[in-house]
């Protein structure tokens, strides 16, 4: 069976190369999602880590809601 450790940093890893959702590692590492995002924080790993394509798409939308709200 592996040590707490190895699951925890098992998780980071798959989080890291999106095998895993933050729940799902979360829940392989035996955290809670906050105690899990303390994790990634302390081993250098963004919560959020979107390519440049991904951005542009998620301001896009922010930009046509802005639009559609009159801001």
């Amino acid at each position: 069976m592996l040590s707490d450790r190895a699951r925890c940093l098992l998780a980071v890893r798959f989080y890291q190369e999106r095998i895993l959702s933050l729940g799902q590692a979360a829940q392989l590492a035996g955290l809670s999602r906050w105690d899990f995002i303390e994790t990634l924080s302390e081993n250098g790993v963004p919560v959020l880590d979107f390519t440049p394509e991904e951005l542009e798409v998620e301001f896009a939308a922010a930009d046509r809601l802005a639009e559609e709200l009159n801001l």
